[in-house]
Protein backbone atom coordinates (compact mmCIF):
# COMPACT_ATOMS: atom_id res chain seq x y z
CA UNK A 1 0.00 0.00 0.00
CA UNK A 2 1.27 3.44 -0.86
CA UNK A 3 1.78 6.08 1.78
CA UNK A 4 -0.25 9.30 1.74
CA UNK A 5 2.42 11.28 -0.14
CA UNK A 6 2.88 8.59 -2.79
CA UNK A 7 -0.83 8.23 -3.55
CA UNK A 8 -2.29 10.23 -6.38
CA UNK A 9 -5.87 11.46 -6.55
CA UNK A 10 -6.07 12.36 -2.85
CA UNK A 11 -9.52 13.17 -1.49
CA UNK A 12 -9.96 15.72 1.31
CA UNK A 13 -12.60 14.90 3.93
CA UNK A 14 -13.68 17.39 6.58
CA UNK A 15 -16.67 15.69 8.20
CA UNK A 16 -17.32 12.36 9.84
CA UNK A 17 -20.15 11.86 7.32
CA UNK A 18 -17.73 12.07 4.38
CA UNK A 19 -15.46 9.50 6.01
CA UNK A 20 -18.43 7.26 6.81
CA UNK A 21 -19.74 7.40 3.23
CA UNK A 22 -16.30 6.56 1.84
CA UNK A 23 -15.97 3.66 4.29
CA UNK A 24 -19.41 2.23 3.45
CA UNK A 25 -18.84 2.59 -0.29
CA UNK A 26 -15.55 0.70 -0.10
CA UNK A 27 -16.45 -1.86 2.61
CA UNK A 28 -13.85 -0.39 5.00
CA UNK A 29 -13.78 -0.46 8.79
CA UNK A 30 -11.44 0.96 11.39
CA UNK A 31 -8.52 -1.29 12.06
CA UNK A 32 -8.74 -2.93 15.46
CA UNK A 33 -5.86 -0.88 16.86
CA UNK A 34 -7.22 2.46 15.66
CA UNK A 35 -8.33 5.08 18.15
CA UNK A 36 -11.44 6.75 16.71
CA UNK A 37 -10.55 9.91 18.63
CA UNK A 38 -7.57 10.44 16.27
CA UNK A 39 -9.80 10.95 13.29
CA UNK A 40 -12.22 13.25 15.16
CA UNK A 41 -9.35 15.50 16.27
CA UNK A 42 -8.03 15.85 12.73
CA UNK A 43 -11.46 16.47 11.23
CA UNK A 44 -12.05 19.29 13.70
CA UNK A 45 -8.64 20.93 13.31
CA UNK A 46 -7.86 20.37 9.63
CA UNK A 47 -8.92 17.49 7.39
CA UNK A 48 -8.30 13.85 6.59
CA UNK A 49 -6.89 12.87 3.22
CA UNK A 50 -7.51 9.53 1.60
CA UNK A 51 -6.86 8.01 -1.77
CA UNK A 52 -10.34 6.60 -2.25
CA UNK A 53 -9.58 5.46 -5.79
CA UNK A 54 -7.01 3.01 -4.38
CA UNK A 55 -9.41 1.04 -2.17
CA UNK A 56 -8.70 -2.21 -4.00
CA UNK A 57 -6.08 -2.97 -1.35
CA UNK A 58 -6.85 -4.38 2.08
CA UNK A 59 -5.67 -1.21 3.81
CA UNK A 60 -6.35 2.49 3.29
CA UNK A 61 -4.26 5.05 5.14
CA UNK A 62 -5.83 8.31 6.26
CA UNK A 63 -3.29 11.10 6.42
CA UNK A 64 -3.10 14.74 7.46
CA UNK A 65 -2.27 17.50 4.97
CA UNK A 66 1.46 16.79 5.34
CA UNK A 67 1.06 13.13 4.41
CA UNK A 68 1.61 11.81 7.95
CA UNK A 69 -0.61 8.85 8.80
CA UNK A 70 -3.43 9.66 11.22
CA UNK A 71 -5.02 6.22 11.21
CA UNK A 72 -5.82 3.42 8.84
CA UNK A 73 -8.81 1.41 7.66
CA UNK A 74 -9.08 -2.24 6.69
CA UNK A 75 -11.28 -3.80 4.04
CA UNK A 76 -14.01 -6.18 5.09
CA UNK A 77 -13.06 -6.39 8.75
CA UNK A 78 -15.78 -8.18 10.70
CA UNK A 79 -14.27 -8.69 14.15
CA UNK A 80 -13.78 -5.03 15.05
CA UNK A 81 -14.45 -3.77 18.56
CA UNK A 82 -17.60 -1.61 18.51
CA UNK A 83 -15.85 1.52 19.75
CA UNK A 84 -13.56 1.42 16.71
CA UNK A 85 -16.24 0.89 14.08
CA UNK A 86 -17.74 4.14 12.86
CA UNK A 87 -20.25 2.56 10.49
CA UNK A 88 -23.50 2.41 12.41
CA UNK A 89 -21.82 4.07 15.38
CA UNK A 90 -24.06 6.09 17.69
CA UNK A 91 -22.85 8.29 20.53
CA UNK A 92 -24.68 7.94 23.82
CA UNK A 93 -26.05 11.10 25.41
CA UNK A 94 -23.56 10.59 28.23
CA UNK A 95 -20.65 10.59 25.74
CA UNK A 96 -21.97 13.76 24.11
CA UNK A 97 -22.36 15.44 27.51
CA UNK A 98 -18.76 14.45 28.39
CA UNK A 99 -17.52 15.97 25.12
CA UNK A 100 -19.60 19.08 25.87
CA UNK A 101 -18.02 19.42 29.31
CA UNK A 102 -14.57 19.02 27.73
CA UNK A 103 -15.31 22.01 25.44
CA UNK A 104 -14.72 24.38 28.37
CA UNK A 105 -11.02 23.50 28.20
CA UNK A 106 -10.71 24.46 24.51
CA UNK A 107 -9.70 27.81 23.07
CA UNK A 108 -11.68 29.61 20.38
CA UNK A 109 -12.38 28.86 17.56
CA UNK A 110 -11.90 25.13 18.38
CA UNK A 111 -14.41 25.41 21.24
CA UNK A 112 -17.21 26.71 19.03
CA UNK A 113 -16.33 24.27 16.23
CA UNK A 114 -16.59 21.35 18.65
CA UNK A 115 -19.94 22.63 19.98
CA UNK A 116 -21.27 22.81 16.41
CA UNK A 117 -19.99 19.26 15.78
CA UNK A 118 -21.84 18.04 18.88
CA UNK A 119 -25.03 19.76 17.69
CA UNK A 120 -24.62 18.05 14.29
CA UNK A 121 -24.26 14.67 16.00
CA UNK A 122 -27.43 15.27 18.03
CA UNK A 123 -29.33 16.37 14.92
CA UNK A 124 -28.23 13.40 12.83
CA UNK A 125 -28.34 10.65 15.44
CA UNK A 126 -31.21 11.83 17.63
CA UNK A 127 -33.28 14.09 15.33
CA UNK A 128 -33.10 16.98 17.78
CA UNK A 129 -33.92 19.73 15.30
CA UNK A 130 -37.50 20.41 14.23
CA UNK A 131 -38.99 23.56 12.75
CA UNK A 132 -42.23 23.40 14.76
CA UNK A 133 -41.44 21.28 17.82
CA UNK A 134 -44.17 20.10 20.16
CA UNK A 135 -44.00 20.58 23.94
CA UNK A 136 -43.43 16.83 24.31
CA UNK A 137 -40.51 16.98 21.85
CA UNK A 138 -38.91 19.87 23.78
CA UNK A 139 -38.96 17.80 27.00
CA UNK A 140 -36.75 15.03 25.58
CA UNK A 141 -33.34 14.73 27.24
CA UNK A 142 -31.49 14.91 23.91
CA UNK A 143 -33.34 18.10 22.92
CA UNK A 144 -32.52 19.72 26.27
CA UNK A 145 -28.85 18.83 25.76
CA UNK A 146 -28.97 20.21 22.20
CA UNK A 147 -30.37 23.52 23.47
CA UNK A 148 -27.78 23.68 26.25
CA UNK A 149 -24.96 23.18 23.73
CA UNK A 150 -26.50 25.71 21.36
CA UNK A 151 -26.71 28.35 24.09
CA UNK A 152 -23.04 27.75 25.02
CA UNK A 153 -21.84 28.93 21.60
CA UNK A 154 -20.37 32.41 21.27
Amino acid sequence: MKSGKECGNMEKMTSIQEVEMMMEKNNLSYAYSTDKHDIEVHLITEAIYANSADCKNDLLFLTDKNGRMVTYLEKGVTAVAQEHNIIGFRYTLEEIRTKFTHCDTLEEPERTNELVNLMDILEQQYGTYQLNPSDEFMKKEEVKLYREISMARK
